[in-house]
């Protein structure tokens, strides 16, 4: 169940930012990347999603003409 899914993750996230003091998330598996851009603007935190970032960045590097 998404709603249920989303509930607790923006209940975690909220005990991150509040508990532990994070200033950033960082997800932990390309199933949630659905959830990222609403979970950043409910926390108010940058949320990174690995396997998105990670594309960005080779995307990145292809424009700066960058190789391995």
């Amino acid at each position: 169940n998404e709603a249920i899914t989303f509930a607790r993750m923006a209940e975690v996230a909220a005990e991150l930012r509040d508990e532990d003091g994070a200033d950033v998330l960082v997800m932990g598996c390309a199933g949630m990347a659905r959830y990222r851009d609403r979970l950043q603007r409910h926390v108010g935190l940058p949320v990174v999603e690995p396997s998105q970032a990670a594309v960005s960045m080779a995307i990145g590097r292809a424009r700066l003409g960058w190789s391995a």
